[in-house]
Order: structure tokens, then sequence, then C-alpha cells
């Protein structure tokens, strides 16, 4: 066995007694132990030639069989059982020379067993070719679309292997030359052959036309070698580069598992690509478990729905999840394709037309036949919440080589915000709660001598069967995780023991009522599943996993910031008229300068520049030589490379912005996604009142400065763009009534709702009604994120006490603004206050009452003009502050911040929209 690494002794004993090692084959079938939940030989001592995390030298465990494809550049894996009955898998050259011995005589025994049971799929042919037509001229190949080029006698080169029929043209001078070489011809020959044996024999995937009387060979025409070019690609056969044909390479294992897939007849023109590349993934990391297709995405978007395309195939885990569980196993993941229900099921299965619902809809519907799910969706849920506890720590088999490549980063851990109306609760993000099947990762730090842990869970109830399942996972000091019991509303108690080093939240949206997601619809369709929790015994982290901790440092690599305490390195230039706060860091030869502001838990280093009146907040990581100017702000986003943010462009909520492209105007990137700014040599400029996020991967593509669009999910185009914005950042009308949140209609600004005000009319006007007793709207932070800003509210009020709130926007009690319809003189006012100094705009009067009215508010240039039907009430001329630095907590319309007097009236109309940068 290529993988085999033995001591001297070893080696000479194995090449004396076993000639069984001496193969004409190039590979060898591998062994699947994905179905194989039970040891298959007595537990015994390995041994371990070096230290590997979470294992003693010396362990017990019982041999299950040796994993993966056995070449020079791959890795064996041995699978053992612990006592506890924990399957887990480590690389073979991990082990002794001793244990590699034994595992390979023990592996020789399973495979004689596994051969002597494999069943015969009978004899695969190849149809004749038509004679040639003279499509070729002398000297020239066939270029175009390889699918507009019909086979011919004599323009081709044929192979053959037991399964497919292998067409190249024969021109050896184009990228497709290595297919000329027969030794290379050879080993795909066998390796196709060997991946087909896999999936029929190992994974039990029935093979193509196993359901007709004839098989026909699988067709693999070979691009670049002159009959056609064009991206690999597979379905009744397969089209691919001999550039991706190299020993063991993966992309012949994908594709020929599209091949079984299509032959499968299953999920056919329904919306359910995403599983054909997901499941091929999974595939592939069932032949090969040393390699782990697309996990990195999956780990860097969990909060994205299961059915993403931005998953790129990655969300594969939860197919993993499957089949590790005794009571589902590796059967399912390809049972679907043969049983999903579709147009036509008399046919033969490739004939069998439109798939009639989708992978996870059958995944659903046989777990519930079969028993094993009580209910569809709560089962399948179950599932989901599973995974997200797993995920934490890679909780699974090849745990390995998961926990290696899929790391903790900012992108796959969530820091939860400090709920404004309700002391002691912690929430969600809004733009980062999970959609669909997502998953949020919370980590929480136990109090000083805590011995249990209490999380009371309140899910957000959406929509009708908005439902969660979370559950605490403790990870101790060797990596091993441990789990409560999962649950989806109230408290739930976890005793903490020594071991314990890391305690996280595992938060998964499972909807119990499924609703399939197309992205190409309306984008405000596909739903987030916000939530709170209150947590005893411990307290959710402040930060991301890249913050650099340096309280070390201090004194010996940096100092404290005069103004604010934070820390700033020897290197590093920082003006004293910047605020650096007590936990951010200015780090590496990185200038700060002007008023700029760098709080929170924020990250300025490299070579990076901040200056003006620019602030970088929250978790926001600046780095490279990144530039932060203006009026700008980055937010618990991260910001890399020669990219210049200025004016008063935001960058928000969890987002990635790279490149060496400008965002400036009064562009918005917000929320989990990814924002490239330039493209070849050139730069793009993200401008005016452009909204980018929600999934993005965004992608320029033009010099032309980019000035209007809301882009979602994949841009690559102008014409990707969702509408246009106008510059309103967001807009209420009101005309979707929910019990738990105010829609936004622009992006995803919405709005919580408290008290259960009612949605009802007024004449052709759709409203809010608030009672002035205990209903009000929570709304986000960003809405007062604004340098110059203008609110416009359609108002009526029904009277009542003094002091009631249209809105207020607040940090506290003395920093924030309001506006009431009437104060204790009886008048219309709108304050700001600045550090306990108050400012305002008071009328001759209270608005009236019962009568519908409109109030506009406008913050532009250091003044505030407050207008009533158009009618200026007034002015301040030299405001002390704006809303952008009041750096509000708490975002309410109707209630005041401190919670003791509320709006008795209805809302028809709410925008916030952003007032254009001067060019």
């Amino acid at each position: 066995m290529k993988n085999l690494k033995l001591g001297l002794f070893a080696l000479i004993v194995i090449l004396v007694a076993t000639p069984l090692l001496a193969s004409a084959e190039m590979f060898e079938v591998p062994y699947y132990t994905g179905a194989d939940h039970e040891p298959n030989f007595e537990y015994r001592t390995w041994m371990l030639n070096r230290d590997v995390a979470g294992y003693d030298r010396e362990f017990e465990a019982a041999f299950v069989g040796l994993a993966g494809l056995d070449t020079d550049n791959t890795t064996l894996y041995i699978v053992f059982m612990l006592p506890d009955g924990t399957k887990r898998a480590l690389p073979m050259d991990l082990f002794s020379g001793y244990d590699q011995t034994e595992a390979f005589y023990a592996h020789e025994e399973l495979q004689k067993r596994r051969e002597m049971g494999r069943f015969d799929i009978g004899e695969y042919i190849a149809p004749e070719l038509p004679p040639a037509t003279g499509v070729f001229e002398v000297g020239t190949p066939f270029m175009d679309d390889p699918r507009d080029y019909e086979p011919k006698t004599e323009e081709l080169m044929v192979d053959t292997s037991k399964y497919f029929r292998f067409l190249s043209g024969k021109y050896s001078r184009l990228s497709g030359y290595r297919w000329f070489e027969e030794e290379f011809r050879e080993m795909n020959l066998e390796y196709f052959d060997t991946i087909f044996d896999f999936a029929t024999h190992e994974l039990g995937f029935p093979a193509p036309y196993s359901d007709e009387g004839e098989k026909i060979k699988i067709d693999v025409t070979l691009l670049g070698t002159g009959i056609g070019d064009a991206d690999n690609e597979a379905g009744s056969q397969i089209w691919i580069s001999p550039e991706n044909m190299l020993q063991s390479s993966m992309v012949p294992v994908q594709l020929i598992a599209n091949v079984f897939q299509y032959y499968s007849g299953g999920f056919r023109d329904n919306n359910s690509d995403w599983y054909w590349s997901t499941h091929a993934n999974w595939f592939a990391h069932q032949f090969r478990p040393d390699v782990i297709p697309e996990i990195t995405t999956y780990n860097e978007r969990p909060n994205h729905y299961l059915t993403s395309p931005r998953l790129n195939g990655g969300a594969w885990p939860f197919i993993q999840t499957i089949t590790e569980n005794p009571q589902l196993g590796p059967l399912y993941p390809n049972l679907i394709w043969i049983e999903s229900l579709r147009e036509n099921p008399t046919d033969v299965r490739r004939l069998q037309g439109t798939g009639l619902e989708d992978p996870i809809q059958t995944l659903m519907r046989l777990g519930y036949e079969h028993g094993i799910f009580t209910h569809p969706e709560k089962g399948f849920g179950d599932v989901i919440g599973e995974m997200a506890a797993r995920n934490v720590a890679w909780d699974y088999v090849f745990n390995y080589v998961y926990k290696n490549t899929a790391t903790p980063n900012r992108f796959n851990r969530v820091v939860l915000e400090e709920v404004p109306d309700k002391p002691g609760w912690y929430m969600s993000p809004y733009a980062l709660a999970p959609q669909q099947y997502g998953y949020n990762i919370v980590q929480l730090v136990p109090e000083e001598g805590a011995t249990a842990i209490e999380v009371d869970f309140q899910g957000i109830k959406v929509e009708e069967g908005a439902d969660w399942r979370v559950t605490i996972v403790a990870v101790d000091n060797r990596g091993w995780s441990r789990y409560s019991t999962m649950w989806n509303e109230g408290v739930n108690r976890f005793e903490l023991a020594p071991e314990d080093k890391e305690i996280y939240l595992a938060i998964a949206a499972t909807p119990s009522v499924y609703r399939p997601i197309n992205i190409d619809e309306d984008f405000h369709n596909i739903m987030l599943y916000p939530y709170e929790v209150k947590v005893t015994g411990a307290t959710p982290i402040r930060h991301l996993p890249d913050y650099l901790n340096v309280s070390h440092l201090f004194g010996i690599m940096g100092q404290a910031h005069p103004n604010g305490g934070g820390f700033v390195a020897r290197t590093a230039r920082v003006e004293d008229t910047v605020y650096v706060g007590e936990n951010a860091v200015v780090f590496g030869s990185a200038r700060v300068s002007g008023n700029a502001r760098v709080e929170d838990y924020a990250v300025v280093m490299d070579a990076a520049r901040v200056r003006d009146n620019a602030i970088i907040a929250g978790n926001a990581v600046v780095r490279d030589s990144a530039r932060i100017e203006g009026n700008a702000l980055v937010r618990d986003a991260l910001v890399r490379g020669q990219v210049t943010i200025s004016d008063s462009a935001r960058v928000l909520d969890g987002i990635y912005v790279e490149g060496s492209g400008y965002v400036n105007g009064n562009a918005t990137l917000k929320g989990r996604g990814y924002v490239q700014t330039s493209f070849s040599t050139s730069r793009a400029t993200i401008s005016g009142d452009t909204i980018i996020g929600f999934n993005s991967a965004f992608s320029p593509w033009t010099t032309e400065p980019i000035t209007t669009g809301i882009y979602v999910d994949l841009t690559e185009d102008e014409e990707d763009s969702r509408g246009s914005a106008n510059f309103v950042y967001a807009h209420w009308d009101f005309a979707r009534p929910n019990e738990a949140v105010l829609f936004d209609t622009v992006y995803r600004n919405d709005g919580l709702l408290r008290g259960t005000p009612k949605f009802t009319t007024d004449g052709s006007r759709t409203v809010l009604e608030l009672n002035g007793a205990d209903q009000y709207v929570l709304l986000g932070k960003d809405i007062t994120e604004f340098a110059d800003v203008e609110i416009e509210l359609t108002v009526k009020w029904f009277g009542g006490d003094h002091g009631q709130r249209i809105f207020d926007f607040s940090r506290d009690e003395n920093q924030g603004m309001y506006l009431t319809p009437s104060n204790a003189d009886g008048k219309l006012e709108y304050a700001i206050t600045t550090e306990g100094a108050t400012q305002k705009i008071v009328g001759t009067k209270a608005l009236p009452v019962n009568q519908w009215v409109t109030i506009v508010l406008e913050i532009k240039d250091g003044q505030a003009t407050l207008k009533v039907d158009g009618e200026v009430v007034g002015t301040i001329t030299d405001l002390a502050s704006n809303p952008q630095s009041l750096r509000t907590k708490a975002n309410y319309l109707g209630r005041d911040f401190a919670g003791t007097t509320f709006f008795s009236g209805q809302y028809d109309d709410v925008k916030v929209s952003r007032i254009p940068v001067a060019n």
C-alpha cells in the first residue's frame, strides 16, 4: 500500500509475508467505513508516534477500517471506535509502525469480505460512432462548445473502460495535451472505473441504467483536444479538461457523482441545483476523506439559508450529520435521488422529468414515512440542530481534517448585542440572525466560580412556524465536545465540568413550516430568525476570534492612549485628538489622526490609515493599507487591501471588503457577505446611494462609479441590482402585518414590535397603531449612524399625556435625540442632547389631535430643521453633534429611552434617507 509508512523491520516482514502488495491495478476501490457503526475487531492499545491534540500517545480503540484512496499524494485514515462508542479517524502515518501493519492486515481481510459480497451490475457497451462528415478542415480543431459537436469516426480517438467511453480529438498541442500520453490515459481509465465502483458497491448508489435492460458506457469528452472547449460539466455524460485529471484529482469524482445523480432522475428543473453540488462534494469526501470541498466557504457563511448558492456546495456537513446518525445513515443522501417524486414516475428513471419536490422535502417525507421523524419538518430541524452543535468543534468521524481546515474566525462566530429594552438580555445582530436552516455560534464566558449555566432562550416569532434548535456545547482542553439537551424555548441548565475550556451556544433556525427559497425572487421574503437570550452563570463574549488581545503588552510594545486608554503600539502613530477606547487597539505601523475614533473592540493595524471624523467601532478590523476618511463608519466589519472608504460611506455588520477601489458617497455595505472593490488591474468606485449586502458576493464590472442599486447575493453586473433606493435607507409603510417584525421595504432594516401593536387601516391608509401604554418599535442602531440624515414621518396623534415620544434615539439619558408631539408646555418639540447639554426646536403648539400630519427632520451640515406639513417649525444652526456622533444604542418609535412614556396614535409612513454628499 502506497501510504504504508513503517519501520525497516516491519517493512521486511510485510514484503516477505504479503504478496498482496504487488498488484497490477493502480487503484484499489476505497473501503467505505461510513455504514460501520460497530467495530469490526477487538479493542486493544494503539500507539501514536507523536502528540496529537485530543489523544494520549497510547489509547484504547477497536479497528473499524482504513478509509481513503491509497496513492502517493493522498492520505489514508485509520478509522477506529473508542470505548465510549465514539468513532474517529486519524491519518495512518500518525500511528506506530506496528499499528500500521496491523491495520493493513485487518484492512485486507475486510476488503476480501466486502468483495465477496459485491454483485454483478452487468456489462456496459459503447454504441458505434457515425462516420466522419468532414466537419474538420485539415489542421483546424473544433474550438466551440463541445455540446455542439457530434462525435464522428476518424475525427476522434476513442478509449474505453468498463463503464466509460473517452472521446478526444487528435490535436496534441492544445490545453489537453496530457491525454495523448499513454500512461496518463491508462491511469484515468482505471481511476474513473474505481470511482464508479465505489459509488455503486460501497455507497450503494444505483448505477446508471440499472433500471434498464441495456447499459450504455458514459461518454467522457476530453476538452482542449480539438473537439471543443468549455468548463468542466457532467450530467448524461462528462465534459472535462485533462488539466483536471491528474492522479487522485477530485474533479472526476465530483463529475461522476453528477452522472449518478442524473441517471437517478431526481431533482430536475426544480431549483435544486444547490443539492447537486452539495451532494457531489459530500460524495467526494466519502471517496477521499482527506479532502473536504468548500467547507471553508460554508464555515464563513453559516447563517445563510441552507440552500443558498453562495455556499458553493459547502453545506454538506448536514449530509454528513445524516450519514453519521445510525437511524439514518449513508444510504439516505443517495436514496432521496431515487425516491424523490417526479413528473413521469412510470418511465425509466433518467426520463421521469421535472421533480415535484426538492431534496429537503424528500428527506422530510422519507424520514417521516420510515418512522425516523415523528414530524417531517421538526425531524429535519433536529438534524440541523445536531449539525450546528457538532460544527462548534467539528465533532465528526474525520474531525482531524475538519478542525485543521475550518478554524474559528470572525465569520463563524457571532457577538450578541445587549437588548436595550430588556436589561440582562442579549440578542442576535439582526443582519446576522440565522436564515432558514442556518445557524449562529455564540461563545459564553463562565463567571468565576460558576458550576452551571442557565440559558433562557426566546425566539422572535417572525412568521407562522418560526422555530429554533439550541444546544449548549462545552469543549474541553483536549478539543472534545459535550452537549446539553437540545431545546427550542425557555430555560435549560447545563452543569459545568472542571475540564471545560470553552462554552458555546449553537442556535439554528429550524422553522416547523418549510418554505423553499428562490434567490431570484424578492430577497425580502428570505426570512431572518432573530432571538433573545438571558444567561445565568456566564456572559456572551464581547469580541470575535481575530481580536488582538494585547493586555500583556502595555508598557512593553505600546502604551495606553491618553484619550480613551486603548492600546497604541510604539510603532503606530495616533494623534492626541483621536479617541481610542479602552478595549480598542492600534497596532503595527497604523496611523490615526484628526477627530477619528477607534471604539469598542475595534482594531486598526498594519499600514492602515484612519483620519478626519471616521469611526472604527464594534468588532471592526481595518488592516493592510486600507484608508478610512471623512465621516466614514466601519463597524463590526473587516476591511483589507488598499481600499479607501470615505465621505459618509458605511461598512457594517459582518461584511468583508477588500481590493484597491473606493467606497464613498452615501454607500452602505452591510451584512454577512463579501465585496471586492477592484478587478483585473482596475479600481472600482462604489458610491451614491448604493446598498450592498445580504449574502453578497459582489464583484465590480466597470471603472465608472457605481452610484445606485441594491445588490444582494451574487453580483457581477448592474443588471443584478434589485432596485434603486433613491437615497432612502429605510422605509416602513406598515403594509405587511406581522406580530413581531416591522418590515422595511428598501433593504432589511426591519424593526422589532413590542407589546403586539395593531396593524389596521384608516381610510386608504395602512397603519400601525400604538396604545400609549406599552407598545412600540425597536429599530436597529444603523438607523442613526449618519452624520447627515432626513427623517420623515406621517403620524396621527390621539392626544394624551405630555412627553410622549414619536421617536427616541438615545445612548443614555445624557446622549440622544427625540421628538415629542407635546412637551411639558404643550408644544411640539425636537431635542438633541450631547453629553448632558440639550439643544431644542420648539413649536408654537402641540401636534393636532386625530389629524394626519407629515413631519420632516433634516440634519445637514451641522444644523437641524424641523417641518410639519411643509412649514418650518424651527432650526438649530450650531448642532453640537449629529446622529452618528451620538452613538445611540436604543432607537425607538413610540417610547422614550427610560420606558416611562409611550406614543398613543398611528404611523402611516416612516422614512430614513441619506442626504447626498456633495461632489
